[in-house]
């Protein structure tokens, strides 16, 4: 095997679209959720909203 090191600027790393989401982060905040279909269902209707 050989060891290939990886470039700190490598084209295969998506920049961050944090910015797109900014609206979903603040929505959101301070909740927590004890089950994935409980994010599916609050991440639906952030999109929902949306449209």
């Amino acid at each position: 095997f050989d060891v290939v090191s990886d470039t700190p600027y490598s084209p295969d790393l998506a920049p961050s679209d944090f910015y797109l989401f900014a609206d979903m982060y603040k929505m959101f905040a301070g909740k927590r959720f004890s089950m994935n279909e409980e994010v599916i269902v609050e991440t639906n209707a952030y999109f929902e909203a949306k449209d």
